[in-house]
C-alpha cells in the first residue's frame, strides 16, 4: 500500500460524510480490496460509521483511532495484539 494514496483516500471518506473512524478503516480497507481482494472487497466500511466523534459523538475515544485498533483486531491474534493497540495511542 502507498501510504501517501491511503493518507489522502482517508482524507477524502472524511470529507465526505464517513467521518475519522470510518475514513481511516475505510482508506485501508479499499487499499486492501485493491491489492487483494476479498475478503476486504466485501467489508462495507460503514460498519466503523459508530465511530464518529468519539463514538457516536460522544468525544470518548478518537475515531481515527478506534478504526486503526479495528484493523489491527481484524488481522491480528488476541495475545499479540495488545503491544500493537498500545502502538496506535
Amino acid at each position: 500500500m502507498d501510504p501517501e494514496a491511503v493518507r489522502l483516500q482517508a482524507h477524502y471518506l472524511y470529507w465526505n460524510d464517513k467521518d475519522c473512524c470510518a475514513g481511516v478503516f475505510g482508506a485501508v480497507v479499499q487499499a486492501l480490496a485493491t491489492a487483494i481482494g476479498e475478503p476486504w472487497a466485501s467489508l462495507p466500511i460503514e460498519i466503523m460509521l459508530f465511530g464518529r466523534g468519539g463514538g457516536s459523538g460522544w468525544g470518548t475515544l478518537c475515531g481515527t483511532i478506534n478504526g486503526a485498533m479495528a484493523l489491527i483486531s481484524l488481522v491480528t491474534e488476541k495475545a499479540p495484539s495488545g503491544a500493537l493497540l498500545t502502538e496506535i495511542q
